[in-house]
């Protein structure tokens, strides 16, 4: 094999965001562009600066999310806990250089001369946004991962979010794959935008806050949520999206709006979900009353069928108290 084709890999150092720009100087031909893996060990990483990801074929991984609760802690006296930090491969975002994001995917100029960035992947660690307070949004204007121009079967697999206004925003994207990960205390956990198709967004644990929504999708095709446990204001957003489905997932949340379809949201499963509407919150109004429903529906065609409604709210915390028979 001629050494050239080989993926190097790069062991992650605190401070180190000269790595990328390694790969490009060393992978310059169109036919030379294996990509590399950056490997994250067991540890507490400060990112001071962006990571801006323009090339493709890269795998950012870790060894384990490490996600520790830190609300929980925060709103706890944890002076007896054992660990009060995430773990495993726990990178927070310390940004000096005036951005929000931890990693930022883009390539400059058009997607037709220049092509879509291809085949990024980001496994096994966790972001930390360090320190916030709900809802998160506008909260420290932390982003996990942002994908700011089109791309094409991205993965977003086994990491762990905490305290970020926004945890992962995809823009323009062809076949990505968000699996497995666990994102909680962030004002919006997946935001799909722009036009797309042919994603999942499956087996996640999706933690919101009243703010934002767990995903948010606008002029998908096609697309599955499936699998998912979605808790708090456990809400999934589309908008002009179409042949969409919304299946086999857990939601709990303490108030209305758990499945929201806007206008131009067509042909749409909404099949075999748990839905519990229960109250922990009832000091905070996120602008929606129980008329709302725990499913609002504005589109044509759609097919709500298998579900499980549950309602768990006192009488007092109903909204408004002036409507309740």
């Amino acid at each position: 094999m001629d050494r050239r084709q080989r993926v190097p890999v790069y062991r992650y150092r605190e401070g180190d965001e000269r790595i990328v720009a390694d790969i490009k100087a060393t992978q310059t031909s169109q036919t030379t562009r294996p990509g590399a893996v950056i490997y994250s060990p067991p540890g507490h990483f400060d990112l001071r600066t962006r990571v801006l990801i323009d090339i493709s074929y890269l795998q950012i991984k870790g060894s384990g999310h490490g996600f520790l609760s830190e609300a929980i802690r925060d709103e706890s006296d944890s002076s007896q806990w054992v660990e009060t930090l995430p773990g495993g491969s726990h990178i927070r975002v310390m940004n000096t250089d005036g951005h929000g994001e931890a990693f930022l995917i883009a390539r400059s100029g058009s997607p037709a001369t220049v092509g879509r960035l291809n085949s990024v992947e980001f496994r096994d660690f966790c972001i930390d946004g360090v320190e916030s307070s709900k809802p998160y949004i506008p909260g420290n204007g932390k982003t996990g991962i942002r994908a700011q121009t089109d791309n094409d079967a991205f993965r977003i697999e086994g990491l762990g979010f905490v305290y970020l206004t926004h945890a992962i925003i995809l823009r323009g994207a062809d076949a990505p794959y968000i699996t497995n990960n666990f994102i909680a205390e962030c004002g919006s956990c997946i935001e799909l935008l722009g036009a797309w198709q042919v994603m999942r967004v499956t087996n996640n644990f999706l933690i919101s806050a009243w703010a934002g929504s767990a995903v948010f999708a606008e002029n998908a095709e096609g697309l599955p949520i499936s699998g998912n446990s979605i808790l708090w204001y456990g809400s999934v957003r589309l908008v002009n999206s179409k042949r969409c489905s919304v299946t086999a997932n857990k939601f709990v949340s303490s108030w209305p709006g758990m499945v929201i379809f806007e206008p131009g949201s067509e042909e749409n499963l909404i099949s075999s979900n748990q839905f519990l509407r229960t109250d922990t919150e009832s000091s905070i109004d996120n602008g929606k009353d129980d008329y709302f429903g725990m499913v609002h529906l504005n589109g044509s065609n759609n097919t709500v069928s298998a579900n499980h409604f549950s309602y768990r709210v006192a009488t007092q915390f109903i909204r408004p108290l002036s409507r309740v028979e």
